[in-house]
């Protein structure tokens, strides 16, 4: 059996990030990735930084993602440091 460090637990969970939100695997998403309660950040969009949950998060995406064809969202040069 493989053994993963933190960093590599923590840059494998912000692919699985991407991934499942790109092939909408909520469920996954739910239970793999996100806590139940979740500090949301999309100020770069305008939105305000809240508390909210990641099945309030999932449902929206749900319903933005409706009629969209595909998504391919990527991730690169994941910092990972200890502080």
């Amino acid at each position: 059996m493989n053994s993963f460090s933190s960093r590599d637990q923590i840059v494998e969970t912000v692919h699985k990030l991407f991934v499942y939100t790109d092939y909408q695997k909520w469920n996954k998403l739910l239970d793999e990735v996100f806590t139940e309660e979740v500090m949301f950040d999309m100020s770069s969009l305008g939105m305000e930084i809240k508390k909210t949950t990641a099945k309030d998060i999932c449902e929206t995406w749900r319903n933005g993602f409706i009629g969209i064809d595909s998504i391919n969202q990527l991730a690169g040069n994941i910092l990972v440091t200890n502080r």
